[in-house]
């Protein structure tokens, strides 16, 4: 064998050497991939459009230590009892986590707050008592931003002035017309019509007393007047979440521009007082939702979707339903 033979040889032969180790450092590091636990990936929704990403090393042994594990992560957003859903990978449906083996590797998870706490007592009122600062205008603001990134009074008040003049146009069309709808408008607008200097506190009210009525719901359990000349205490019995409007004067009105002051209820409990308007309690009170995160009021879920998406711009991907969207459509359009 000549020099040049060898040559050929030696380098075929390193050639297959280093292929070998190559395939097998290759097949090494297959295994070992194979044989580390699964990080789990979660998109955890803690309020209806507000989600936070969490990656956990391993699954959970159980439920409750998921939970815990959620609790720490996420503090103080979460000092409070809840269960969790995540979605079916097969329908995309929301199902109640119970067992921890159905949590996906990679998945949405979304946190549902317990109604009543073991003892029966109202959580609200107990989250409060551990975190009172939260009854305070600027606090409750402050948190919101925290937690959306959005300054709560100026965004709100920046897009709703905008809106207002549309607004009371579509709701003077909608009053020129016959039905119980129409009805409810035009008495909302009388007693906006008859006082002679319309300010921007007085716009706003009617914007926003209107805007439900518009939208085809009404909750009076929501939308309380209290006489303080009639009776001391308001009825705020069997209420989960409403403002309550003090005027000292018997009134057929269903709009007040001039109150003494107004107040935010949640869970038969007065949570923030003396707040010098209705917009003001407005505002705060949606704050509050997403802080405390509450529900929305049943019965005025259209009303406080728009003001989510609309007015505040916070979109959570969900279409508007065809009522939302059409009056989406004629505030940017006109």
């Amino acid at each position: 064998m000549d020099t040049k033979q060898f040559s050929v040889l030696c380098y075929k032969t390193f050639a297959l050497l280093n292929k070998t180790v190559y395939s097998s450092s290759l097949l090494a590091s297959q295994f070992k991939l194979m044989a580390m636990p699964p990080k789990y990936l979660l998109r955890v929704y803690i309020a209806t459009d507000v989600a936070v990403k969490v990656t956990l090393n391993e699954r959970p042994t159980s439920v409750d230590e998921l939970i815990g594990i959620l609790k720490d992560k996420v503090k103080p957003r979460l000092d409070f009892e809840f269960t969790l859903q995540y979605e079916d990978p097969d329908g995309g449906e929301l199902c109640c986590l119970v067992d921890v083996e159905d949590l996906p590797e990679k998945g949405t998870l979304r946190v549902v707050r317990s109604e009543r706490n073991c003892s029966g007592d109202p959580l609200v009122k107990d989250f409060l008592e551990r975190w009172p600062a939260l009854q305070v205008q600027s606090q409750v603001c402050a948190e919101f931003h925290r937690i959306t990134n959005v300054n709560l009074r100026n965004q709100f008040y920046s897009e709703l002035d905008r809106h207002i003049p549309q607004l009371i146009e579509l709701y003077r069309q909608k009053a020129a017309r016959t039905g119980r709808v129409a009805g409810a408008l035009r008495d909302i607008l009388q007693y906006y019509e008859s006082e002679d200097v319309h300010d921007i506190n007085m716009k706003r009210t009617v914007a926003l007393r209107a805007l439900s009525v518009y939208l085809r719901e009404e909750d009076t359990q929501f939308f309380k007047t209290w006489n303080t000349e009639e009776s001391e205490e308001p009825d705020i019995g069997d209420t989960p979440i409403a403002i309550v409007t003090m005027v000292r004067e018997r009134s057929a009105s269903p709009v007040h521009f001039s109150p003494v002051s107004t107040a935010i209820v949640v869970e038969d409990e007065f949570i923030i007082r003396d707040i010098a308007t209705f917009a003001d309690a407005y505002v705060l009170l949606f704050g509050l939702v997403y802080v405390l995160h509450l529900d929305y009021p049943k019965k005025l879920l259209g009303t406080f979707t728009f003001i989510q998406k609309v007015v505040m711009g916070l979109d959570d991907g969900a279409p508007l339903k065809p009522a939302l969207l059409a009056l989406k459509n004629d505030l940017l359009t006109k």
